[in-house]
């Protein structure tokens, strides 16, 4: 891995002093022996207090991972901040929702797979304690891991604990099931939704209902009342960094790529995280305007880009530096994958029904929501137009071993690929559990097929 000159890392300072304010502005809102207090208790703080580790796996794109490491920043500041000066306000919702609803409510939305997205990439064998807690408690162990790194954090009590739970049957079975022991842990209420298995107009109609319902819930139990011109400012703020977002994933096309591998996963976090605020139509327009200068001034992220990459399923947190050494030893940039490639589809802001009706279609379209819970061709059709729209060399297929509808779909991806003549390699793994293929494994199945299949 690259080091950084002098020169560079005197211009990075003012923007890890931009990130670290936050946490010290944290430490001030709290109070210094509160922070201290949650310091100790939640060992994922001192995980994240390191997340600038992560500039390190982008070396040539460092500045725009440190505008999406200072989203996250403050997205888990104002989490910590809710959960010690208004706790009653703190909202947990299920990956595949999105939190627009309850922030029009006041609330603040905590997205507890959050963590476990980003943990793994700072430390790979950061959610192991987690994997071995729930399955020592009893539960499967061949539920997805993913869902168990939630679930150990709730049975030790690493988690700001939520006035109620917002949920989802989607993407999978583990994900639903695992919600039902975290709800008799915490002893709050849980609203689910139910996410139809077609994505058509009825099923649309279904599905908006929910949230009206979801809505109807939220009220009853906490007797705060839906402001729906609140939920136009936050719809119409969110379209801004839509429109900047998907002018990015265009300029993604070109050739050479602008930017990508780790990154392109991390550009999601606005949208899942911190939709319809500032801070995050500023970040979208950050990395809309990286793409741009240096798509206009021909400049990649690589500079000599050898081979296109499209990542398909969620990617190997357990290598963060995976992409950016795929980027120095073969070449090889990750130019779409399929967490970066969600719909965001614009709302319209003129009526409530409006609203939730696209804010439904777009909680059913979103990555693996639409992928792995529905017909086959979802997942392998939006696969190969990527490909073909992206000017792709190779499919890399990360098959984590507890998502089950996606292994389901092997055979069939392969014997498609192979009709198409379309490179695919298939490393199975798992999403936060290093023991079962190393980083070490996955790096050597890359370099054999790197230099094999892929060799001219």
């Amino acid at each position: 891995m690259g080091q950084l000159s002098f020169q560079q890392q005197l211009r990075e300072i003012p923007l890890k002093t931009r990130n670290y304010s936050v946490l010290a502005a944290l430490v001030a809102r709290v109070g210094p022996f509160e922070f201290a207090r949650l310091y100790k208790k939640y060992p994922w703080i001192p995980l994240a207090v390191r997340i600038h580790e992560l500039m390190d796996h982008a070396m040539n794109y460092r500045e725009s991972m440190g505008d999406v490491i200072h989203l996250l920043l403050k997205y888990v500041s104002n989490v910590l901040q809710a959960h010690v000066k208004d706790p009653d306000s703190l909202v947990w919702y299920e990956e595949l929702l999105t939190p627009e609803i309850p922030n029009a409510m006041g609330f603040t939305a905590f997205m507890p797979e959050s963590l476990g997205l980003v943990l793994p990439l700072i430390e790979s064998k950061a959610a192991i304690a987690c994997v071995d807690r729930a399955e020592n408690a009893g539960y499967p162990a061949d539920m997805c891991s993913f869902i168990k790194t939630s679930l150990g954090q709730v049975l030790a009590d690493e988690l700001p604990k939520p006035r109620l739970i917002l949920t989802t049957n989607s993407p999978c079975d583990s994900a639903m099931a695992g919600y039902v022991p975290i709800e008799k842990r915490l002893g709050v209420p849980v609203y689910r939704m139910d996410q139809p298995y077609e994505t058509n107009e009825r099923s649309l109609k279904y599905y908006t209902k929910g949230l009206w319902k979801m809505i109807d819930f939220l009220e009853q139990e906490t007797g705060r009342k839906m402001d729906f011109d609140r939920l136009k400012e936050i719809c119409e703020e969110r379209n801004k960094a839509s429109e900047y977002i998907l002018e990015f994933r265009e300029l993604m096309q070109h050739r050479p790529a602008p930017l990508g591998g780790l990154l392109l996963t991390m550009s999601v976090f606005g949208s899942l995280l911190l939709p319809g605020t500032e801070a995050t139509t500023k970040c979208s327009k950050a990395l809309r305007d990286e793409a741009k200068r240096r798509v206009e001034g021909n400049i990649g992220a690589l500079k000599d880009e050898r081979i296109r990459v499209i990542l398909w399923n969620p990617p190997f947190l357990i290598d963060g530096g995976l992409f950016q050494w795929m980027e120095e030893t073969y070449g090889a940039i990750v130019v779409m994958d399929m967490l970066a490639y969600r719909s965001y589809g614009m709302i319209d802001t003129s009526s409530p029904e409006s609203m939730l009706r696209d804010l439904a279609h777009d909680m059913m379209k979103g990555p693996m929501a639409r992928h792995t819970r529905g017909p086959a061709k979802n997942y392998y059709e939006d696969l190969i137009r990527l490909y073909r729209e992206y000017e792709a060399d190779m499919v890399l297929m990360a098959s984590h071993n507890g998502c089950k509808n996606a292994l389901a779909l092997s055979g069939i991806i392969r014997d498609l690929f192979r009709k198409q003549d379309i490179p695919v390699l298939d490393i199975q793994y798992d999403l936060v559990d290093p023991r079962v293929t190393s980083p070490e494994e996955i790096r050597n199945q890359v370099s054999h097929f790197m230099e094999t299949v892929m060799a001219d």
